[in-house]
């Protein structure tokens, strides 16, 4: 990932937009050249919210950094330890997003991240130096971003117009399932979205799953 840098001549970005929406197939959006993020607003269902309740209060942690083949998503995490010490339900929640994403990118493959935190993983505003990520957080304060309109380029390198005030920093809520471009998606070097990640603490810790294609 970049950090945000200090820069001298500035332009200002492209217009760009980010979409979001309740419908599933908001997501497809990623794929237009003007927009940087998708998300789809769904609610956590009931047995997922459940499992990870259950789990935080038996104090289960979460630490996975793995390559997942997308036809055995299900398979591999519900064998793979620590999250076989979770509900299958939510263990099977994280295989549909796997599954989601795999047929979206056309990828056999994908690099899945699943942790908990009690810390801030990235606070700094930053843009990640990938084509393509899927962040989604099961439990806690979700990812902090903000609109293109208050990020200035140049040379491949953003900075806030100035410091950003609360009334510009968006969220991307609990349960809700957003695609992020990367400065290495094609023609988006200087529009990635630029986020980070929430405060959070130990009394509230914050669930989190990232996948990228392999």
């Amino acid at each position: 990932m970049n950090h945000l840098a200090a820069t001298t001549n500035i332009t200002k970005q492209p217009k760009i937009s980010q979409r979001q929406s309740d419908n599933i197939e908001v997501l497809g959006d990623i794929y237009h050249a003007n927009v940087n993020m998708a998300v789809w607003q769904r609610t956590l269902p009931a047995p997922v919210k459940q499992a990870v309740k259950q789990g935080l209060e038996e104090g289960l942690r979460l630490n996975i950094t793995q390559e997942v083949a997308v036809a055995d998503a299900f398979a591999t995490l519900s064998h793979h330890y620590p999250l076989n010490q979770w509900s299958e339900a939510l263990v099977a929640d994280i295989a549909m997003v796997v599954d989601m994403f795999g047929c979206l990118f056309d990828t056999p493959k994908v690099g899945l991240r699943l942790r908990t935190l009690t810390s801030a993983m990235c606070p700094r505003f930053h843009f990640d130096r990938v084509p393509c990520r899927l962040i989604t957080t099961y439990n806690g304060g979700g990812t902090q971003w903000l609109p293109n309109d208050q990020v200035m380029v140049e040379n491949g390198r953003l900075e806030h117009q100035s410091t950003p005030g609360k009334a510009h920093v968006r969220r991307i809520d609990e349960g809700h399932i957003a695609l992020l471009k990367g400065s290495q998606w094609p023609d988006n070097e200087l529009t990635p979205l630029v986020h980070r990640s929430p405060i959070v603490s130990s009394a509230q810790p914050r669930i989190l799953l990232t996948l990228d294609a392999m």
